[in-house]
């Protein structure tokens, strides 16, 4: 839904400069 979007902007924006293997591991496993 939007609102689950709006969080995935706030992370994108909040590790943008630390998205990385592990990153995109946790990212994985919220989805």
């Amino acid at each position: 839904g939007e609102r689950f979007h709006q969080d995935i902007k706030e992370m994108e924006r909040r590790y943008q400069e630390r998205w990385d293997v592990n990153m995109m591991a946790d990212f994985y496993w919220i989805l």
